[in-house]
């Protein structure tokens, strides 16, 4: 059985990602194969942070959505027809985020954006991706916040996009419990280098939003 042991060996630099934790480097060795270093992703989101301005534990109108990344992100992978390196998008027509009602893989409400106008994004779509809310009590049937806009500002070093929630439609009701919210970006999404964001995935602290 010796053997056949797997050796685990990981680097002491270490990288936070929400819950997650990453090694500069992970090796696995086994007398068959010898050593395999995995290296660890360099673009993938750091934090995502819902916030509050009314009701708390309730989403409304003037509530925003917060995700930081650790690079700075080819704008152009967000929204077709944006500056291609460092750049900046301010929405200049609002658009629509929408409050999915229990379509998350355990049911759990899920925020996304299902388009965007072609005068922000030329082929009318935001790659974003989705946060799964933690809970199911947000909304009672799908909701909408019509009038929304995201800005995304960055630095050579960060990434962070920021969305505020306005125009409410729908039935939405005050969340006592759940679990953390996880944010899964759209896989288009790249840093300036050309690196993929691929399955990294966010998660909040707080285990109830807004």
């Amino acid at each position: 059985m010796s053997r056949r042991v797997l050796a685990f060996a990981a680097a002491a630099a270490i990288v936070v990602a929400g819950s997650a934790a990453y090694g500069a480097s992970v090796t696995f060795t086994t007398p068959h194969l010898g050593g395999t270093s995995l290296p660890v992703p360099k673009f993938y989101p750091n934090s995502v942070v819902a916030t509050n301005v009314a009701t708390s534990h309730q989403i409304a109108n003037g509530d925003t959505l917060t995700v930081v990344y650790s690079e700075e992100m080819q704008a152009s992978s967000l929204c077709t027809g944006a500056a291609t390196t460092i750049g900046t998008i301010n929405s200049g027509t609002a658009f629509t985020v929408t409050i999915n009602n229990n379509t998350g893989s355990t049911g759990n409400d899920v925020l996304s954006v299902n388009s965007i106008p072609t005068a922000d994004c030329t082929d009318g779509q935001l790659r974003f991706g989705t946060v799964d809310l933690g809970a199911a009590g947000y909304v009672s049937t799908t909701g909408s916040f019509t009038n929304s806009t995201v800005a995304l500002t960055q630095t050579a070093a960060t990434a962070t996009i920021v969305f505020t929630l306005n125009g409410r439609t729908g039935t939405f009701a005050t969340v006592a419990s759940g679990s953390a919210a996880v944010y899964t970006p759209n896989a288009a999404l790249t840093d300036t280098a050309a690196r993929s964001i691929a399955s990294n995935t966010a998660v909040t602290t707080a285990t109830v939003q807004f």
